[in-house]
């Protein structure tokens, strides 16, 4: 296999090189940069300190020994190994470019580098698919070439799909959630719609104060009667209308940290536009968002005793399906298969409501275990961490020798102790028997 100038065998060492060459060539501005070296760490390539070249010659090096010395990109022995295997083995790592894209852009870009504006996203997409160009225009792996190219088309039609997500992160969970919240949950209750926490903004720049009880109370009243079904709107007119000593409007169902996939958005309807046009212009009208049950696959195990395992597992689901309801400024950024985490109520009425939006991801979501490897480092001995009654493990002979050396004369001042708190113990009972006592 050619690549270039150079005569490369096997695919580790082709990856390797194309790498390197693909940052010499390619002159990667540092936000590039930064983005292209997170990407390979996410797929399990080292990313380690720039070595350089010492005390070399650079005139005496060729392009590519000055490309190798100043690279700061290894493939550990796991993932060189599975990249050499063949279709009888058992390698320790699958090679999956689209996999590896797909949860890279997911789930580790939003934390990493944040989608502010489109271009940050675009910049994020358009790094990885310039590598991935490179690596099909050069026919670096060629047994990886429907996999790159699957990866490639990815790159070219993610932008949007995160782009959404961004902006449905910061629309959500709207004002009429918002406003049941107020009424009804915990969270919209830390704000009272007058003040600012934090002080006064001097540059005039809009700051979330939350909503007063009397405009919650008016989106939720307008929200039943242009956009609920007749059921809803009986059982809400009824518990809203009820006396002091009769059921009201109450939550009787709370769900924390919920996983929902979107099945289905309705758009408002033409009699629920023309309500909201006639009666009131303050605020928007409604459509529907239908979702089912989804769990995070990152989320940890939950922690139940043995009897509150049993009867979940005998208890029926709250429902099959969940209808919510949100603004139609807010579902435009919304997309079927995305999924939702948040904390969500339940009121008697029929109503279910988001009360603790937390996150949202894209219809490509996928989750990786290469998640799980974030922050892992490789162990090591460390010298001065021996532990007695196990010698030789990770040590030679003379670390271990010191090492028992030392552990013997511990106990043998241990034990020189122990006689002498013996000894005056002894002169003490004299004491006490009538001898002088020192």
């Amino acid at each position: 296999m050619t690549l270039g100038r150079l005569q490369v065998a096997n695919s580790n060492s082709r990856l390797l090189t194309a790498i390197q060459r693909f940052e010499r060539t390619r002159r990667l501005s540092p936000e590039r940069r930064d983005v292209f070296y997170k990407w390979l760490h996410y797929g399990g390539i080292k990313v380690g300190p720039n070595i350089g070249v010492g005390g070399q010659d650079q005139a005496q090096m060729d392009k590519d020994q000055v490309a190798t010395a100043l690279s700061r990109v290894q493939i550990p022995d796991e993932l060189r190994e599975s990249l050499e295997s063949t279709a009888g083995d058992h390698p320790k790592y699958a090679i999956d470019f689209l996999g590896c894209t797909q949860s890279f852009m997911s789930r580790s870009a939003p934390l990493l580098f944040g989608f502010d504006t489109r271009e940050n996203v675009d910049l994020i997409t358009s790094t990885v698919e310039r590598f991935l160009d490179y690596l099909m225009q050069h026919n670096v792996c060629p047994e990886f070439n429907s996999d790159i190219l699957n990866s490639r088309n990815f790159c070219r039609e993610a932008g949007g799909e995160m782009w959404a997500c961004a902006e449905a992160q910061r629309w959500l969970p709207g004002q009429f959630n918002m406003a049941c919240s107020t009424l009804f949950g915990s969270l919209g209750q830390n704000f009272d719609g007058k003040t600012v926490w934090g002080g006064d903004m001097q540059d005039g720049s809009a700051v979330f104060v939350g909503l007063t009880r009397d405009e919650a109370d008016a989106i939720i009243r307008y929200a039943v009667a242009g956009a609920a079904d007749n059921d809803v709107y009986d059982k809400f007119s009824k518990f809203s209308l009820a006396e002091d000593d009769e059921e009201g409007l109450e939550v009787v169902d709370v769900i924390e940290g919920q996983g929902f996939e979107i099945l289905e958005l309705q758009e408002p309807t033409t009699e629920c536009k023309e309500f909201y046009k006639e009666n009131c212009v303050t605020y928007r009208p409604l459509g529907r968002v239908l979702a089912k049950a989804w769990r995070d696959p990152e989320a940890p195990p939950e922690d139940l005793t043995e009897e509150e395992k049993r009867i979940a597992q005998s208890e029926q689901p709250s429902s099959d399906f969940y209808v919510f309801f949100v603004e139609e400024i807010v579902s435009q950024h919304l997309k079927v298969g995305q999924k939702i985490l948040a904390t969500v109520r339940h009121l008697n009425c029929g109503i279910w409501f988001f009360d603790d939006f937390t996150k949202i991801y894209s219809q490509f979501d996928l989750f990786l275990l290469n998640e799980l490897m974030e922050d892992y480092k490789e162990p090591r001995w460390v010298p001065n961490a021996y532990v007695p009654g196990a010698p030789g493990w990770g040590v030679d002979k003379s670390e271990t020798e010191e090492a028992e050396h030392f552990h013997n004369a511990v106990e043998d001042h241990q034990d020189g102790a122990d006689g002498d708190r013996a000894d005056d113990g002894e002169e003490k009972a004299g004491g006490e028997n009538g001898e002088e006592a020192y």
